[in-house]
């Protein structure tokens, strides 16, 4: 019979449920009737469940009520009510068992034979029919199936399968159809239980415990603490290899959801830790502690505590220590007795750490090697008893403390009264003694702490001095750096000035750091493949990202911008009459870029960018030197030169003309067109433009020619009417050939004379650029046509603004001429000169006026003797002119200057006199000066009013100074009078106009007077002339109502054989600086309460009219010199030596410089003199 009563009794059920269709379970049968009659053990439920034909809850319902009809007998009827159908849903997992038994299969598993029970499950022997193999199939019992039980059942699956380790059971599956179990590996062999007392040696049992040690340290460091360790739950192969097995009780501890809590107890008693019996926290030393228990047993043949019950087992748990194991088994090593009775201690702590440990100390012991564990003593035994019986032991202990204080207390009073007699008569010396060792030792501690103290200053004196040198050798590297990046921008060497400047520490940087990096705007290194190539180049051409470079030998590369690679090598194919390979002398793209076209010697010959074949080979007489694709790009227009002038007019007699411009046609090779300017007769071409229809040549470089012709040499052709015009001459023409000619928004010629003009689509002037010091040879507009390039002969590029026309930048680099330029992005520049091709990023200044490129304005009638910025409001400044009666005012919001119409400053405040000084009130919109007629004048800045004169000076005798207090309430005015007068400019607008009187004459001076200063925020007064300076103090309690209180100096100093011109308090009031004239000792400084000279700044080789001290930048001080330059001092050399020389020296012009000031933060300086012009320089932070 191929199916069993239960079995048909299932089938029967789920039919009659209507869980399965009668087609399906006879669908079914076929199948398992013909695998069991092949030999396969096979469950019709678990066909069922794993076919999808019934659902899992349907199906353990059904094994429930069969289980249970068969348990009473009635398997012949299958007729259930649907009361039985409930009460069978709450079947036990014994009924399930019983099953299992009746049918001995399990799923795929066939049931061999009950191998144990434990306390959650029991474990049979099985064979996987799937995989042909044996195995351990543990099913989960019990009288009910609780939740807790379950998880529980399942946590132990889980635990074992993380758990790959040798010596521990591996677990293969775990299923809960038709029961929850699961199956492991399968151990031939038997339980370390059953090798109790029966004759294991040592080695073996300590080989064994090893190996089981360290396969709970592996579970440990998984995060598994097994709780349930004894011989038991190992078992050991037929070679005595062991496994540990059953962790049913084993603990997650990266798990958040244990099913124990604090207070359960778990394990087995007679193996269980004291904490785990306790039902406290347990961790790797509670398993440590089994392992011990489990060792023990195995070496004497018994637990480490026994007794008739469970708790009394607990009970000697917690207050007695295990029998030595050498009592029981003399035999035992002490070592080894100490190891197991190391893990067998009460408090963790003690234990080993870790079962590695353990396993390390029993190696140890193999390998005849020191093990950690030490033996018992009696000492420590008898502590262990104590602290086992605290209150007995406490109280003997008491007792004999008692009777042993009584003893020694008595004997100690016996002797105390028998010496006492002999110890007084020495006490006496003996104190003293003691006194005098301990004023020595407090003496020698005193000097130890002395000592300690010097040492510790010691140290930290050398620290600072190692600090202060690292530091003074950082400055030191500062200003020879700054010194360097000077001189490199001297010899136009921007890419070792910008290194050196990046040396410099962020720290230290100052003004004059700022000013020297506003004029590196130096080239980009060039791309390491092209390198070689790129530094031996003579010319270049551009479209889009392709680059065309070639050289001296006639060799052309071509080179992908963006993709930074070598696209294309290409060789001229044509030689110069003379049979030398020529140089390339210019790479010219078509419009769209299809073409390009190589100019060398006396041919042209034209590529195809898409397959690099020569297309066309264009030769001629005379050599080629410029061409240009029209719209139509098979058309191609090309310039040639005539070298000797002479041959030109017996070819003109012999009416040979040879033409100057030829159009070809690239695909036939044959000239479409010829053109011979200056009345059709021969001259060279030098450049070339088209625009609608027109093409613009530049020609001639030869006066003869244009004596004889008289005509200029920008020449317009119309290609369709073959008409010809010419340049009209105007204010502005080019003096000289023209050798770029770009035709957009605006015309634009550069010519060899080193100027740009700009010409409207009228061919008006517009504005001619000057900048360059030598032949212009190419322009190239940036791709937003907002900036223009120009390439010289000096070698540099020069960036100007279209919208203003005025200088951006000046990019040096090159060595040599500059020949031709290209952009090839908005701040991405390409140029080729006599030293290569070079790759440029430019950084354009916000303003038109930058720290290399001043703004100049036009040259004045007369020299400029003072200029000032308004503080208050750094939009204006203000400038007088020598022999002028005149202040005039311009005004910048730095973009740009603005200027009245045709670039002429008109007078702005009419004044009686030569106007010798300048300064703005700090707090009002107001202005003041004074003459040579002796007048000081206010003035209100906005309506352009006389608000006040202040008259009181001689006539006849120049103000040569100026200057308001700190708030502007007074003025002092210094006057070759030998006078200084202190005026009141708080007046309300009821006062006179003309104020005749001042509040003080300060007298004292023999000679002129040039300067004067107020004290910053205080009451003296220090005025600088022939011969020195002299100091006054101003108290305003002496005026009471009085007017011209006259003064003398309190104090005299800095006597020189020659007059101060200049003088002024530092800002922070300890010291004045005056300015003299002189080769040398023109600058000096005083202490400004002695005023004696205490440092010397030297540098300037001539009279210092002016200085400045430079806003935002309180340690830097600027000056002025008839030498031409402006050197920039550090004022903290003041303190560190006598004399200092410059940080930075600007070379201005090589006429006298008279004036200098800065505006509010010191990112703009003006400057003007002796050569008529005022320059302002403008820098970024």
């Amino acid at each position: 019979m191929l199916f069993s009563s239960y079995e048909q009794a299932l089938v029967k059920l789920l039919v009659q449920k209507n869980w399965v269709q009668p087609h399906v379970i006879n669908k079914v049968l076929e199948y398992v009737t013909k695998q069991r009659q092949q030999g396969q053990k096979i469950a019709v439920e678990s066909v069922l469940l794993q076919s999808g034909y019934v659902s899992q809850q349907n199906l353990q319902t059904a094994i429930g009520m069969v289980s249970t009809i068969m348990s009473s007998g009635t398997a012949s009827e299958v007729n259930v009510s649907q009361q039985s159908m409930m009460n069978s849903s709450k079947f036990t997992q014994t009924q399930m068992l019983q099953a299992i038994n009746q049918r001995q299969v399990i799923a795929h598993y066939n049931i061999e034979k009950e191998l144990g029970r434990g306390g959650m499950g029991i474990v049979f022997k099985a064979t996987d029919t799937k995989l042909g193999r044996t195995v351990a199939v543990k099913v989960i019992i019990g009288t009910a199936l609780t939740a807790t039980k379950i998880r529980r059942f399942l946590e132990e699956a889980k635990a074992t399968a993380r758990l790959k380790h040798p010596h521990i059971i591996s677990l293969y599956e775990i299923n809960n159809t038709p029961v929850n179990y699961f199956t492991m590996e399968y151990v031939e062999g038997k339980p370390l239980s059953d090798y109790v007392g029966k004759g294991l040696k040592l080695k073996e049992v300590l080989y064994i415990m090893n190996k089981c040690a360290s396969a709970i340290d592996f579970a440990h460091k998984e995060g598994i603490i097994h709780r349930d360790i004894k011989p038991s739950n190992i078992m050991l192969d037929k070679l005595k290899n062991p496994k540990v097995m059953d962790f049913g009780l084993a603990k997650d501890v990266n798990n958040d959801q244990n099913l124990s809590r604090q207070g359960d107890v778990m394990g087995t008693p007679a193996y269980m830790s004291p904490e785990q019996a306790d039902g406290r926290k347990v961790d790797p030393r509670s398993d440590v502690y089994s392992l011990g228990a489990t060792m023990y047993q195995m070496l004497v043949g018994r637990a480490p505590f026994q007794a008739d019950s469970y708790w009394k087992v607990l009970k000697k748990l917690h207050t007695d220590d295990p029998i030595r194991l050498r009592v029981l088994n003399p035999d035992i090593p002490p070592e080894v007795e100490a190891i197991c009775l190391k893990c067998l201690e009460k408090s963790p702590r003690k234990r080993y750490r870790t079962a590695e440990a353990f396993a390390k100390d029993i190696e140890n012991f193999l390998k005849d090697r020191p093990v950690s564990a030490s033996p018992i003593t009696p000492i420590s035994r008898m502590f262990k008893l104590f602290k086992r019986n605290k209150l007995i032991s406490s109280l003997v202990l008491f007792i004999v403390m008692i009777t042993v204080f009584s003893g020694v207390s008595i004997f100690y009073q016996y002797f105390q009264l028998q010496d006492k007699n002999e110890k007084l008569g020495t006490s006496l010396s003996e104190l003293a003694k003691v006194n005098n060792d301990l004023e020595i030792a407090r003496q020698k501690a005193e000097e130890a702490k002395n000592e300690a103290i010097t040492q510790k200053q010691e140290a930290l004196d050398a620290r600072n001095e190692a600090v202060t040198a690292k530091q003074k050798a950082q400055i030191r590297e500062y200003y020879a750096n700054i010194l360097l990046t000077n001189q490199y921008l001297k010899d136009h060497n921007s890419l070792e000035a910008q290194e050196a400047l990046g040396h410099c520490a962020k720290d230290l940087r100052n003004w004059e750091w700022y000013w020297l990096d506003g004029q590196c705007n130096t080239s980009e290194p060039q791309p390491e493949v092209i390198r070689e190539f790129a530094k031996k180049a003579t010319s270049i051409g551009l479209h889009r990202d392709l680059l065309a470079m070639g050289n001296k030998k006639g060799q052309v590369i071509i080179y992908h911008m963006s993709d930074r690679r070598i696209i294309k090598k290409l060789n001229k194919t044509k030689k110069s009459s003379s049979g030398i390979p020529g140089t390339i002398n210019d790479c010219i793209f078509s419009p769209s870029g299809k073409y390009l076209a190589i100019l060398h010697g006396q041919f042209v010959e034209v590529f195809s960018t898409t397959s690099w074949d020569l297309v066309a080979a264009i030769p001629h007489e005379n050599v080629s030197r410029t061409c240009l694709f029209l719209s139509q790009e098979h058309y191609l227009a090309v310039g040639y030169e005539v070298e000797n002038y002479d041959i030109y007019k017996r070819k003109i007699a012999s009416k040979k003309r040879k033409q100057g411009v030829v159009i070809w046609n690239i695909k036939t090779q044959k000239p479409l067109k010829i053109f011979s300017p200056l009345n059709e007769f021969e001259n060279n071409i030098n450049s070339l433009a088209y625009r609608n229809g027109k093409l613009f040549c530049g020609v001639g470089d030869n006066e003869r020619i244009r004596k004889d012709f008289n005509k200029d040499f920008l020449t317009i052709w119309d290609l369709k009417t073959e008409r010809v015009s010419y340049l009209s001459k105007s204010r502005i023409y080019p003096k000289s050939k023209i050798h770029s000619i770009i035709v957009d928004k605006f015309i634009i010629t550069a010519s060899f004379d080193g100027t740009i003009i700009i010409y409207n689509k009228k061919l008006q002037p517009l504005r001619q650029l000057v900048g360059h010091k030598s032949y212009v040879f190419s322009c190239c507009l940036s791709p937003d046509k907002k900036y223009l390039v120009s390439t010289s002969n000096d070698n540099t590029m020069i960036v100007w603004s279209m919208e203003t026309f005025e200088r951006v930048a000046t990019l040096v680099g090159h060595v040599g001429a500059v020949y031709k330029c290209a952009f090839y992005g908005k701040d991405q520049l390409v140029s080729c000169g006599k030293d290569g091709v070079k790759f440029w990023r430019i950084r354009y200044s916000d303003a038109h006026f930058s720290g290399n490129n001043p703004f100049i304005f036009p040259k004045q009638k007369y020299a400029i003797t003072d200029c000032a910025i308004d503080l208050r409001t750094p939009n204006q400044l203000a400038f007088a002119l020598e022999h002028a009666l005149s202040i005039f005012l311009s005004d910048f919001r730095g973009v740009k200057i603005e200027l009245p119409e045709k670039n002429r400053l008109k007078p702005f405040l009419g004044s009686m006199g030569p106007v010798r000084y300048l300064q703005f009130h700090p707090n009002k919109n107001m202005i003041v000066n004074g003459s040579d007629f002796g007048e000081v004048l206010l003035w209100d800045m906005q309506n352009g009013q006389k608000v006040r004169k202040y008259s009181g000076h001689k006539i006849t005798k120049h103000i040569r100074h100026c200057v308001f207090n700190h708030d502007g309430s007074r003025i002092a005015s210094a006057s070759y009078d030998s006078t200084i007068r202190i005026w009141n400019s708080d007046i309300d607008d009821f006062a006179p106009k003309t104020q005749g009187n001042s509040l003080f004459v300060l007298q004292g001076f023999k000679g002129d007077l040039n300067a004067a200063c107020f004290q910053p925020n205080g009451n003296l007064i220090v005025a600088g002339g022939q011969p020195g300076l002299k100091m006054w103090n101003i108290d305003e309690g002496q005026l009471q109502g009085k007017k011209n209180v006259k003064l003398s100096p309190i104090k005299s100093g800095l006597k020189l054989a020659r007059e101060v011109f200049y003088c002024e308090y530092t800002p922070d009031g300890k010291y004045i600086i005056a300015s003299s004239k002189g080769a040398k000792d023109n600058l000096l400084v005083a202490d400004s309460k002695t005023l004696k000279l205490v440092h010397t700044f030297e540098g300037h080789s001539d009279r210092v009219e002016i200085f400045s001290f430079i806003p935002n930048y309180p340690n830097r001080l600027a000056s002025a010199s008839f030498d031409g330059t402006i050197r920039i001092w550090n004022l903290d050399n003041i303190e560190k030596s006598k004399k200092s020389r410059a940080v930075l020296t600007i070379e201005v012009s090589n006429q006298q410089l008279k004036t200098l000031c800065f505006n509010h933060d010191g990112s703009l300086m003006v400057s003007g003199g002796f050569d008529r012009h005022i320059r302002i320089w403008r820098f970024h932070r």
